[in-house]
């Protein structure tokens, strides 16, 4: 039996509600060979593996995009073609490391977002809103990479007009 919490009625079934994201990112972060200004980003093409499955389940996911995969053309195209088919969404997956301005951190990576300056991370989210919104799109969804995030972050979110955060990882403690 299925209910919703606050009406329950014995006997009726309600439908489960489900949120599907996916973190379109950039390929080699965790290769030892990573260089943040020449990205590789042809696994977003793999993307369209999912169409069977989203179409026959009527799923209608927030595909999270990085920079590099926003700003690099046929992967973008490709994005607005399965928003637009999965009648989806585009989000924001801010990788600080490589979303422009690039400017050396004092602390090795990774470094916690609260270690980052304000106006840095203002800048940093700015630039992937306006890329994101330069391909046709206005996001409302976030995801911090790594799920790095804090006060600071969700400060500049709020001042940003994003509405949705994904970043926290339940269960889990990172950065101390």
């Amino acid at each position: 039996m299925f209910v919703k919490l606050g009406a329950e009625k014995p006997g009726v079934r309600m439908p489960i509600k489900l949120v599907v994201t996916i973190d379109v990112e950039e390929e080699g972060l965790f290769s030892n060979r990573y260089d943040p200004h020449n990205r590789s980003v042809t696994n977003v093409r793999q993307l369209v593996t999912l169409d069977a499955t989203f179409q026959e389940f009527g799923i209608r996911p927030c595909l999270m995009v990085t920079y590099p995969v926003i700003t690099h053309g046929p992967s973008a195209d490709l994005l607005n073609a399965l928003r637009e088919k999965w009648r989806g969404e585009i989000g924001a997956h801010l990788h600080y490391w490589n979303t422009p301005p690039l400017t050396a951190l004092p602390d090795p990576a990774p470094v916690p977002s609260e270690s980052i300056p304000g106006d840095l991370l203002t800048e940093k989210l700015h630039t992937l809103l306006d890329a994101i919104r330069a391909r046709g799109t206005e996001p409302t969804a976030f995801r911090m990479g790594r799920f790095n995030f804090g006060s600071r972050m969700l400060s500049v979110l709020e001042k940003a007009g994003i509405s949705v955060d994904s970043s926290v990882a339940p269960m889990r403690r990172y950065y101390g």
